[in-house]
């Protein structure tokens, strides 16, 4: 899926489009900004997600871009301000990262790099308790 058949053709590891765009999915494109897309640092792809798409998914408008970097345990989120540019997330006291897209959404980054990993209730518990909130 591309983001508008006159952007570029990029295809994130995970693309969020919220209920009010659903009628932008075309059958080859979505036509207009994600609300937030994922991308899975690999060393292969480090210097393009941090670059090029980094740029690019803050010119078309993505809300949100996260960064998820397993080889140095490292999420980086951004937000897309009201000057048209992205803007680091800041951890709260807790240190959990809270979506601007998806109301209910914040965890702990190292959530993602504990040993061992979370099991599927755990992971469900989070999911639900977004739509608690």
């Amino acid at each position: 899926m591309i983001w508008h058949k006159v952007q570029p053709a990029r295809q994130p590891d995970l693309l969020i489009i919220l209920n009010d765009k659903l009628d932008r999915i075309q059958s080859t494109y979505f036509d207009g900004a994600a609300d937030a897309v994922v991308e899975v640092v690999s060393p292969e792809s480090d210097s393009r997600d941090h670059g090029e798409k980094f740029v690019e998914h803050e010119a078309a408008g993505v809300r949100e871009y996260y960064l998820c970097d397993p080889t140095r345990q490292v999420l980086d989120v951004f937000i897309l301000g009201g000057d048209g540019r992205y803007h680091r997330a800041v951890p709260d006291a807790e240190g959990r990262i809270a979506s601007a897209v998806l109301p209910g959404l914040a965890f702990d980054p190292a959530l993602l790099w504990g040993d061992p990993l979370p099991d599927v209730l755990a992971i469900l518990a989070l999911v639900q308790g977004m739509g608690a909130e």
